[in-house]
């Protein structure tokens, strides 16, 4: 199509849409009437619910390796069943924003839709940071109690003081988003919010944290003497966060896209649609850096590969014995008591080789 006939079609759209009555309180928007019926409520309803339900299946794959096969349940699983708690309560306040009118055009939006709608977007944005919140301190709880590396402790405990800092600051900022807060969802009042830039440097922060988040225990793994298999099974499950910031990144970019918007219900629908894809594949991340034993349960060659062979034993300081008859977790406990092998020193030199690097 040349430039004439685009700008000649783009003229006429304007003067119908100036025609249009409704055009008054969308200034600036083409109205097209034969878009009327396009909606992607049930999508979003869809998206909302299916996404809720691998995490909680996550959530309870986790709990049947941790308390039914290891026999442990600590602080971190508690956090991450609070993570599913707000997750599920922001999954049901973009639901309830698509049964008032979210994924259809705003011009086809009942009036009286429009403070709650708000308002449930404003539970939504409150719920979102919240369930992150919990999901990264339950990782960072995690690898407190795992990781026995001084410095990785060390930057953990800075990390995990940094979210916990960066958190309550988050929360502030979303019980102040508007001043006050009752103008984020009553037009007919007078207050001061924040824009489009807040939202995007605050998700810039989560997905930076996130990076430090899952990049943290990759030295770890590396010092580990496991066969490769092991190693990359390993791995895959800390690494797995990393599709997580690539969320995070598509969600930004989205926000960016259409912070200045008219037709809000329309162009906001992305948005919907990564917000709880990210928080729920959150707590999938969570949940599968504990599941080894799981999967060594239905792939016996990863257990093979844990035990003590005769040709490698004075070299290996990490996996267990032989007479060993549950696999381990990362996450889990060990039952054997403590001893200053020559698998020890060899796993505190290593340590220390860490710490210099």
């Amino acid at each position: 199509m040349s430039s004439s006939t685009t700008a000649t079609a783009f003229a006429t759209a304007s003067a119908t849409a100036t025609q249009d009555p409704l055009s008054q309180y969308f200034p600036g928007l083409v109205i097209d009437h034969s878009q009327d019926q396009l909606s992607y409520q049930a999508s979003i309803i869809a998206c909302s619910v299916v996404t809720w339900a691998v995490a909680a299946f996550f959530v309870a794959a986790r709990f049947y390796t941790r308390r039914l096969l290891l026999h442990v349940w600590s602080w971190e699983d508690w956090v991450i069943v609070v993570s599913l708690v707000l997750s599920s309560m922001c999954s049901a306040s973009i639901i309830i924003q698509a049964v008032l009118g979210l994924g259809t055009h705003i011009w086809t939006v009942p009036p009286q839709n429009a403070k709650p709608l708000a308002m449930a977007g404003w539970f939504d944005l409150l719920l979102y940071f919240m369930s992150l919140w919990a999901t990264k301190i339950s990782i960072l709880m995690l690898y407190r109690r795992i990781l026995t590396y001084p410095w990785i402790k060390l930057s953990t405990t800075i990390l995990l003081t940094v979210i916990v800092i960066f958190g309550v600051w988050t929360l502030a900022s979303v019980l102040t988003a508007c001043v006050p807060l009752a103008a984020f969802w009553d037009s007919s009042i007078q207050g001061v919010c924040h824009d489009y830039r807040w939202y995007a440097s605050t998700s810039a922060m989560h997905i930076s944290t996130d990076f430090l988040i899952y990049v943290l225990p990759m030295p770890a793994i590396r010092t580990l003497r496991l066969r490769f298999r092991l190693k990359t099974l390993l791995y895959s499950l800390f690494a797995f966060g990393f599709l997580l910031c690539v969320i995070s990144i598509l969600r930004m970019v989205n926000l960016i896209v259409y912070s200045n918007v008219v037709d809000v219900t329309w162009q906001w629908t992305t948005s919907a649609y990564w917000t709880t894809v990210e928080i729920n594949f959150a707590i999938v991340c969570a949940c599968v850096m504990t599941l080894k034993p799981l999967i060594v349960k239905f792939f016996p060659v990863l257990e093979a590969e844990e035990r003590l062979s005769s040709s490698d034993r004075d070299h290996r300081s990490w996996e267990l014995s032989a007479d060993w008859h549950k696999p381990p977790t990362i996450g889990s406990r060990s039952t054997r008591t403590p001893q200053r092998t020559q698998d020890t020193l060899v796993e505190e030199e290593e340590g220390r080789e860490t710490r210099e690097l």
